[in-house]
């Protein structure tokens, strides 16, 4: 097993030399690293680091890598979220940053080495990015995506076959808030994928706007939206999206990191798993 004098901020398992045994891709803040697994043909659980040769080792301030098939050759490729480092660099807009660092996009090329291609592609997000998820949304065979930005708007980057396009405002997915967590599932069986994104909630911020702005809600005011929490977004069967939140349930769940759908319960319906940080206070209800 190779041992790694740098660390990894997200992991992945992935064939991707599709070799039939999982090989690991590392982001990291500084060069991607991939780990290719010698089980196949070698006969040995080890692992050797190809980030060079394979061409993965592009610098960045990767958190976390997501891979799906995009262009339908039968290989995988890789989806790498990068942010910015917070404190030597801080956000330009509490809700509406893009000063974060490009995203990097590794297409597969089948002989054991990738291309970073995120600008062909138009998919070099440079808005302090946190998390992704790759997911077919409108049904048409091509896997799409999702990325959750933090301080900011995220973008839901339809495939179009050889390069994406951002449709999050037209498709009602944009969610300005603090983007850090993103997943699909169908939550409802109505037989398409909905969306949850996992934000900040604040129960002494919202206790604070709700005498300050009575009226207002978390879709007219962003400050409001800043501290609302996750979002569940409900697909209408189209492709485009309605945000059901407030009637589906609360969301609150703090500095929500991330989480996804999963049938908790085996009742055959989709339940959610959102996990946090950064508790404040005496109590919980100070978060």
């Amino acid at each position: 097993m190779v041992l790694l004098g740098r660390p990894g901020t997200g992991t992945l398992f992935v064939d991707y030399d599709n070799d039939g045994d999982q090989d690991i891709f590392m982001a990291a803040v500084g060069e991607q690293i991939l780990l290719q697994n010698q089980l196949r043909p070698e006969g040995r659980l080890e692992f050797i680091d190809v980030s060079a040769e394979s061409g993965v080792d592009h610098r960045a301030v990767g958190f976390s890598p997501i891979a799906a098939d995009v262009n339908g050759d039968g290989h995988t490729d890789i989806y790498v979220c990068s942010y910015n480092l917070y404190g030597q660099v801080m956000p330009d807009s509490w809700s509406a940053a893009g000063n974060g660092t490009p995203n990097l996009f590794f297409v597969n090329q089948g002989d054991g080495t990738f291309r970073e291609q995120a600008r062909q592609w138009g998919v070099a997000d440079g808005r302090w990015s946190y998390a992704g998820a790759f997911a077919d949304v409108d049904g048409d065979g091509q896997q799409d995506l999702y990325v959750a930005n933090d301080f900011g708007e995220n973008a839901l980057y339809m495939n179009r076959g050889d390069h994406f396009e951002d449709e999050a405002t037209l498709r009602g997915v944009l969610d300005p808030g603090n983007g850090m967590g993103v997943s699909f599932g169908d939550y409802d069986n109505d037989g398409d994928l909905d969306l949850h994104v996992t934000n900040m909630s604040s129960t002494a911020g919202n206790r604070i706007l709700a005498r300050l702005m009575p009226e207002a809600s978390a879709d007219d005011a962003i400050l409001k939206k800043l501290a609302a929490g996750n979002s569940l977004y409900r697909n209408d069967g189209h492709g485009a999206f309605v945000n059901v939140a407030a009637s589906a349930g609360g969301f609150g769940a703090g500095w929500a990191y991330g989480g996804g759908f999963f049938d908790f319960d085996n009742d055959g319906w989709q339940d959610l798993y959102s996990v946090n940080g950064f508790v404040s206070g005496k109590t919980m209800n100070d978060t």
